[in-house]
């Protein structure tokens, strides 16, 4: 699929279906790949290239046991096209950039319209292509690639560009480009260094989460984006914890980071004999005293029939149903001590049939 100008339409989908209307398959293109193969059965098939709700375009064809390559292409215009560059006018490459009318965006915005576009990215010259309708001024917003979306990340807007323009320069100022490093502790409740502590991180460099170890329970980790982070800690035999940060400065230290001891917690579901069940064990979800769901949640091993759940803290929880149709079950208070093994058992009902 192919715009006129003989660039590749992303974030478009394609849609075949028989002639009544009834759908046969449907797939999203989300990266400018040069083809796509579809099974579609014989005879006549509808083809449509969606971006959303509107058709962009739409073939007829009679599908036979040997069929030649189709090429799709789609007339819609260039919403906004440019370069991004840095503040010595260096290309800029890899960062999101989208586009939507809209003067106040917000993150359900910026993630919405990414999602429509297909995550559209600059390339290695900085240079940018959005398609699609658009009327009125427009807002476009790039971000650094590789951070999350619903998170605050570095960015640059221009607002009120004119739909259509070929030619828009964004400029980063320095600050957005800029990298800041963490460094800080772990310890236990008497304020021992942790030596096997490991943190869950995500780095402007990477879009997933990853863990980096401790060099005898203290840390400094370069590459964060300036903003707000939030970073897992973990420690065997001991609570994990979730910790909210924010980095305005290229350094920044924090206070040591205290971990409990965990309390061993083992579970085995009871489910009655009818109507059976033939799924894996049933998870509890853990919840404190207030009833919210505990962060981060606990680890869970299968050791036959029981559950291990690991990394919970002494204190008040109450265990709740898996949220799904099929099983349900009372909230059962539990109190973990400090030191002190609990084993409990965890009576589970089973909704209708059992063969989920």
């Amino acid at each position: 699929m192919q715009h006129p100008d003989g660039s590749r339409a992303v974030g478009v989908r394609l849609l075949a279906s028989k002639p009544d209307g009834k759908t046969i398959d449907s797939w999203t293109m989300r990266e400018p790949a040069t083809s796509q193969r579809m099974t579609l059965p014989l005879g006549e098939v509808v083809l449509e290239v969606r971006r959303n709700d509107a058709v962009l375009t739409r073939r007829t064809l009679q599908v036979s046991e040997q069929n030649p390559p189709l090429e799709m292409v789609i007339d819609e215009r260039v919403m906004v096209a440019g370069r991004l560059l840095d503040a010595q006018g260096a290309p800029v490459a890899d960062w999101f950039v989208v586009a939507f009318a809209d003067a106040e965006p917000n993150k359900e915005r910026w993630f919405e319209a990414a999602v429509r576009l297909g995550f559209p990215r600059t390339g290695v010259d900085g240079t940018f292509s959005l398609w699609g309708p658009a009327d009125g001024p427009l807002t476009v917003v790039a971000r650094r690639e590789g951070t999350s979306w619903r998170d605050a990340a570095p960015q640059i807007t221009a607002r009120n560009v004119a739909a259509g323009t070929s030619a828009l320069t964004l400029r980063l100022p320095d600050e957005a480009l800029q990298h800041a490093t963490l460094a800080g502790s772990v310890v236990d409740t008497a304020g021992a260094l942790l030596d096997d502590a490991v943190l869950m991180v995500q780095l402007s460099s990477d879009r997933n989460l990853q863990p980096l170890g401790t060099d005898g329970g203290r840390f400094r980790i370069d590459g964060f984006d300036l903003g707000h982070h939030r970073i897992l800690v973990h420690a065997p035999d001991h609570a994990s914890r979730s910790i909210e940060v924010t980095l305005s400065e290229p350094e920044t230290t924090l206070p040591p980071i205290e971990l409990q001891r965990s309390v061993p917690l083992r579970v085995r579901p009871v489910l009655p004999a009818t109507p059976p069940w033939r799924g894996p064990l049933p998870r509890p979800i853990v919840r404190d005293a207030d009833g919210a769901i505990v962060a981060p949640h606990p680890q869970v091993s299968v050791d036959g029939d029981t559950l291990q759940l690991h990394g919970l803290p002494a204190g008040r929880f109450v265990l709740h149903a898996p949220e799904r149709d099929a099983l349900t079950a009372e909230p059962l208070p539990i109190e973990l001590l400090p030191g002190v093994p609990l084993e409990i058992e965890w009576p589970v009902r089973v909704a209708g049939g059992g063969d989920r």
